[in-house]
C-alpha cells in the first residue's frame, strides 16, 4: 500500500509560520510494494495547484499570500500501478512584506542631549516594568507562563520579583546570587543580590535568572550604579542598591522549562528539543533517521 510518510512546509510537518512569499513543500513516501515509483503528485493550496514528479523544495508560485493568515496544503500522490495516497497540513504566514509599524513609548520628538538627558520626562518612568533576556526562552506546558507566575507574586507582595533557579554551588559563579535568602514554598525572600560572586563568596544556591518585574523607582537610581564585582555595570547591582534602600526582593522558583539560546549551538539544541517535544511524528522520524544514517 502506498502512503505519505511525511509532508512538510518549510521543513515542518506542523506549526509552520513563515514570512516567505513562496514557501516550499517536500514529502516522502512509503510502499509495501518493492520497486514502487512515484508517477505523479499534486499539491494544492487554495486555487493554486502544482503537478510534479519531484519531492523536495517545491515552491509555491500562486497568487500572493495574505499576511497573518492560515492556509491548508493538500497532497495527492500516485504510484506506477495507480495506487494513491493523500496528506494535508496547515501553515501560517507572518508579516510578509507588510510594513513594520511601532509606537513610541516616550515622546516621539525626543533627542538625546550631549549629557544623554531627556529634555522631556519619559512616560515609562511612571510605570513598573518587566525585563526579559532575549536569549532565554521559558515554556510551561502545564500551566501559566513564567511572566504570569512572576506577576501573580508581584501583585501579592510588591517589590522586585524575579525568576530564580536552584543551582549547585560551583555553578553560582556564572550567575547573580540572592543574599540573605529565606524560602517559603516556591518564593524566596532576599535582602540583596551579588553578580557572579567568587566561589568562596557565594551567599546562596539561588541564581538570579530573569525575567524580572521591577518597580519604576529603580529607574531613578540607575545613574548611581557603579561597576560591580565583575567589572561590569549590571542590572543586578541596580536591584541590589534598591534592596539596600529598603525595597524587598522576591525570587520565584517558577514552573517551566528554560531554553538557553545564547549561542548558535544553544539555539540549535533548543530548537531540536522543543520540536521533538512538540511532535510525536517528528520524534518517530528522528529515530528512523538516526537508525539509518551512516554516521
Amino acid at each position: 500500500m502506498l502512503k505519505v510518510r511525511r509532508f512538510t512546509c518549510e521543513n515542518m510537518a506542523a506549526g509552520c509560520v513563515t514570512d516567505k512569499a513562496a514557501p516550499s513543500f517536500s514529502f516522502s513516501l512509503d510502499s509495501d510494494r518493492q520497486g514502487a515509483e512515484l508517477k505523479r503528485a499534486v499539491i494544492r493550496v487554495g486555487d493554486w495547484e502544482r503537478t510534479t514528479t519531484e519531492q523536495i523544495a517545491l515552491e509555491y508560485d500562486g497568487k500572493p499570500l495574505e499576511p497573518y493568515s492560515t492556509y491548508k496544503a493538500e497532497l495527492t500522490v500516485w504510484d506506477d500501478v495507480g495506487e494513491n495516497a493523500q496528506a494535508e497540513l496547515t501553515f501560517e504566514t507572518g508579516r510578509l512584506s507588510e510594513p513594520w509599524t511601532a509606537k513610541w513609548i516616550t515622546d516621539g520628538d525626543y533627542h538625546f542631549t550631549e549629557k544623554k538627558v531627556s529634555p522631556v520626562p519619559m512616560t515609562f518612568r511612571k510605570r513598573d516594568f518587566a525585563v526579559m533576556w532575549v536569549d532565554d526562552v521559558y515554556i510551561n506546558l502545564h500551566g501559566d507562563g513564567v511572566l504570569k507566575q512572576l506577576c501573580d507574586v508581584y501583585e501579592q507582595k510588591g517589590g522586585i520579583v524575579e525568576n530564580i533557579m536552584e543551582c549547585p554551588r560551583q555553578e553560582m559563579v556564572r550567575y547573580g546570587a540572592l543574599i540573605g535568602a529565606k524560602r517559603e514554598g516556591n518564593v524566596v525572600r532576599a535582602t540583596g543580590l551579588i553578580e557572579k560572586p567568587k566561589l568562596e563568596e557565594v551567599p546562596s544556591n539561588y541564581a538570579s535568572m530573569g525575567p524580572y518585574v521591577i518597580p519604576n523607582e529603580v529607574l531613578d537610581i540607575l545613574p548611581e550604579v557603579t561597576k560591580g564585582t565583575n567589572g561590569e555595570i549590571n542590572l543586578t547591582d541596580a536591584l541590589n542598591l534598591a534592596a539596600l534602600r529598603g525595597m524587598p526582593i522576591y525570587g520565584v522558583l517558577c514552573k517551566g522549562l528554560r531554553f538557553d539560546c545564547g549561542t548558535n549551538a544553544d539555539l540549535q539544541r533548543a530548537n531540536i528539543k522543543l520540536s521533538l517535544m512538540n511532535s510525536g511524528e517528528l520524534r518517530a522520524y528522528t529515530r528512523e533517521l538516526l537508525d539509518t544514517m551512516d554516521l
